[in-house]
């Protein structure tokens, strides 16, 4: 008297042919059951089962424009490109990420090569690490990234590809992912169908202008100001700008920049009313397209009283670099050393100093927080003084 109920399932493999079809028709050919006695059968099974269809998820890839912009040596998290990903049918998981960083950046341009995801917006704000890479390659150079992020049906998401640069980056390099001619690859846990319309909308990211030295020195006009940059891209003017006390500046003039030299070029231009006492000075370069970047400030202090040598900013950051003052020398060759407190040099630059005052910037090497000493020397000459780097 009882009644009972044989149910047939599958298990679909990952990598199924979507909409290939399942079915067992019950008139043409019924399941049969085999018995330990021999019952007789009514069989009325029918084809009413139906058809069943394999599903595979079905994906759409776009790419979010990225403004062209700057990437600062020595900063993190600099968006390249926003590959956004909709789900219509099934869920899927995105196991691996693959894309190839092309532009003109070389080994020493970029540290660690990142991806985000970022489920409501094409913004690094409110995104979630995804996986990274070292990133110290030339391009172009293709990168696989395991990574692990599960989207539901109907959900739409962004997955955010950013770059930490060096402090040591080549001005002027660049940094880009095209999405037409190289698009990003996804891959996942199954095989989903992929439409694929990524373009070339990721944008062109530059590596900006540098400054390689600034320096101010006293001659019998005023005070000159000489400024060296390398690989200038898309420069238009340069303005120096002068200060009483390091904070408020104005410009006293400017000069037409070359614009786009790949070499290193040298500015100069003449202070002819300078303060009696400190006078700061500084470089903004104006971009043709309106952005603005300062240089390090440099001081120099016109008071005939006072001889020898300072630093500033003191204490220094030990990523930075040094303003050394020479303060009323004469004229000749010096020998600039930087030694830690057990005497080791550590740095060692010849120097050829106009005479009077001038600026110096010093670049620091990797070195540890502590006491340091700089020395100024020639053959008539030795003056040391003590920094802190922290």
């Amino acid at each position: 008297g009882s009644t009972g109920y044989y149910i047939i399932v599958v298990n679909a493999n990952d990598d199924a042919t979507d909409n290939n079809t399942i079915k067992i028709n019950g008139a043409a050919n019924p399941v049969v059951f085999g018995f330990t006695t021999s019952p007789t059968v009514v069989n009325s099974q029918t084809d009413a089962a139906g058809i069943q269809t394999i599903q595979a998820a079905d994906i759409t890839l776009s790419t979010i424009p990225v403004s062209t912009n700057t990437f600062p040596l020595g900063t993190n998290n600099n968006i390249v490109y926003v590959a956004q990903m909709s789900v219509a049918t099934e869920p899927v998981t995105v196991n691996n990420i693959q894309f190839t960083l092309g532009g003109t950046h070389d080994a020493n341009d970029l540290a660690t090569v990142l991806v985000y995801f970022n489920g409501t917006s094409p913004t690094f704000s409110g995104s979630s690490f995804l996986g990274s890479g070292v990133a110290t390659f030339a391009a172009p150079h293709t990168y696989n990234i395991n990574v692990s992020r599960t989207m539901a049906i109907g959900s739409t998401g962004y997955y955010i590809i950013v770059v930490n640069t060096l402090s040591s980056g080549t001005i002027g390099n660049t940094v880009k992912i095209d999405g037409g001619a190289n698009p990003v690859i996804f891959g996942f846990t199954t095989v989903p169908n992929v439409t694929d319309n990524q373009t070339d909308n990721g944008g062109l990211h530059t590596l900006p202008i540098t400054f390689i030295s600034v320096r101010a020195y006293e001659k019998s006009t005023g005070v000159n100001i000489e400024w060296k940059v390398a690989n200038e891209l898309n420069t238009d003017k340069y303005f120096v700008e002068k200060s009483f006390d390091g904070r408020t500046f104005n410009s006293i003039g400017y000069i037409r920049a070359t614009g786009s030299a790949t070499d290193m070029t040298t500015y100069n231009l003449d202070d002819t009313k300078p303060f009696t006492g400190d006078n700061f000075y500084r470089i903004s370069a104006l971009s043709k397209d309106g952005k603005t970047e300062y240089s390090s400030i440099v001081k120099l202090n016109l008071n005939k009283n006072i001889q020898g040598i300072s630093i500033y900013p003191n204490p220094i950051s030990k990523k930075g670099t040094l303003n050394l003052q020479l303060q009323n020398l004469s004229k000749g060759t010096y020998v600039i050393s930087l030694f830690n407190q057990h005497g080791q040099e550590l740095i060692k630059q010849g120097i050829t100093h106009e005479g009077g005052n001038s600026v110096r910037t010093i670049a620091l090497p990797k070195i540890a927080d502590g006491m340091y000493f700089i020395e100024v020397r020639n053959a008539d000459t030795r003056l040391v003084t003590k920094i802190i780097i922290q």
